[in-house]
């Protein structure tokens, strides 16, 4: 576990919650013609409807070479329900010895409607891998490997701080789990040999922005 990034985004996500705290100072014209100054503790616009998420992640864990990071971009939409329930599906970019495109069902609650709030997120789907190029660990001697995917699964949890336009800046911190499944043929021609299986557990670090 890399605990460096892990103090890190803790880091952010303190300074995030408190900078939220430092609201100016709001004029409020009641309908009687009556003006109300003071600080306004909660946000009160409407957060429920269609939403646009785009997220750059770093996944931390270890492979055969010892510590290894690498960057994830992720674009998802959904709608959110006035319960705090959100779901949708999104798609993105990865490398995890290859390049693969997670394709995912995404669901998430956040329980308050105020300008900063935490928010629980579960991501389930499928990984496709983008192109047959491999590293070499995969490659025993007269056969090669080809990738075929794999599922593909994400858990976490953040702070979203939102501006008066709804939108919003979040950051997280998660799990990462993700299948791929190498099939394993002579480089000779000949029938299917083998199929291996390979297991990634990351740290997910997250980044992104909320567009409504």
């Amino acid at each position: 576990m890399n605990i460096r990034l892990i103090s890190v985004a803790l880091l952010l996500i303190i300074n995030l919650a408190a900078s939220a705290q430092k609201r100016k100072m709001q004029t409020v014209m009641l309908d009687d013609g009556t003006q109300v100054t003071g600080t306004i503790v909660t946000g009160l616009s409407d957060k429920t409807g269609y939403s646009i998420r785009l997220s750059a992640s770093q996944l931390a864990g270890r492979n055969s070479d010892g510590k290894t990071g690498t960057i994830s971009i992720h674009l998802s939409n959904g709608f959110q329900f006035k319960n705090g329930f959100s779901a949708g599906f999104g798609t993105g970019i990865e490398k995890l010895n290859v390049s693969i495109m997670p394709v995912y069902a995404d669901l998430r609650f956040q329980p308050f409607k105020s300008r900063v709030s935490p928010f629980i997120w579960i991501k389930s789907g499928f990984s496709f891998p983008l192109n047959d190029h491999i590293s070499s660990d995969y490659y025993y001697y007269d056969y090669y490997s080809k990738p075929q995917g794999g599922i593909m699964f994400s858990t976490g949890a953040g702070i979203a701080l939102y501006s008066w336009k709804r939108n919003a800046v979040n950051i997280g911190l998660g799990y990462r789990y993700q299948e791929l499944t190498f099939t394993q043929s002579n480089v000779w021609g000949g029938d299917y040999i083998q199929e291996l299986v390979t297991r990634f557990n990351r740290i997910e670090v997250q980044f992104g922005f909320i567009f409504r």
